[in-house]
């Protein structure tokens, strides 16, 4: 079956100098991940639970790939 992820970010805004935490679920396990954060920074990290300091308040596009140990 298709790898299926959900985030949920908490807040789903930016606030100067505060974190944001991003949780992926997924319906597989999962390899790793690639957190795109929208402000240039990407981290690839086997943790389905990561925090981000935005260094300014703005609009971001923040994506996440997660790759499966299937290889989805």
């Amino acid at each position: 079956s298709t790898l299926r992820p959900k985030l949920d970010i908490n807040p789903n805004y930016t606030v100067l100098w505060e974190p944001i935490q991003i949780k992926v679920d997924t319906n597989k396990p999962v390899a790793y991940f690639e957190y795109y954060f929208g402000d240039g920074k990407v981290v690839k990290t086997q943790s389905n639970i990561i925090t981000h300091i935005y260094p300014k308040a703005w609009v971001y596009k923040l994506s996440v790939k997660a790759y499966s140990v299937d290889g989805d």
